[in-house]
């Protein structure tokens, strides 16, 4: 396993992830509207403009990836502001789901966070196993779909 940050040249892997995600969450019956309108990159209706976000994000050096096997499994967008850490967007593929990566990649995105001596970390989600997720690796929600937590 491994984690690394993205470059320009991982821009169709980067969405090849949100696509298949956006097929899971389709088949647990959330509409492919919802899923488009909810992720940071899949939120721009032209795949260009979508390349463009990805291209400025990378020069921030805010995309990171989790790989298993030269494969990328899970990839997270996030933005520092101030000494608070934004997670953007957080996707794992569907078959990688429920194996604990999530998990995994969340503790190093918060230990990122530390070290940055951030003092909280945001996010915002609206799907009922999302928000689950992100209580069960110690967010805690302050108004519908808006986690926190502090460090």
């Amino acid at each position: 396993m491994q984690i690394r940050q993205a470059t320009q040249q991982d821009f169709e892997a980067c969405m090849k992830v949100s696509e298949d995600t956006c097929y899971s969450m389709e088949l647990k019956g959330s509409p492919k509207q919802n899923c488009i309108q909810s992720g940071y990159l899949t939120f721009f209706l032209k795949k260009e403009d979508a390349k463009q976000e990805f291209m400025r994000m990378v020069k921030e050096n805010a995309i990171l990836f989790l790989e298993q096997e030269e494969n990328v499994i899970a990839f997270a967008i996030v933005r520092k502001q101030d000494k608070v850490y934004k997670i953007l967007d957080f996707v794992v593929t569907r078959q990688k789901q429920l194996q604990g990566l999530g998990t995994y990649f969340a503790n190093v995105i918060i230990k990122e966070a530390k070290a940055l001596r951030m003092k909280k970390i945001w996010l915002y989600c609206e799907f009922k196993g999302s928000m689950e997720f992100w209580k069960k690796v110690g967010f805690e929600e302050k108004a519908r779909g808006k986690f926190e937590k502090i460090l």
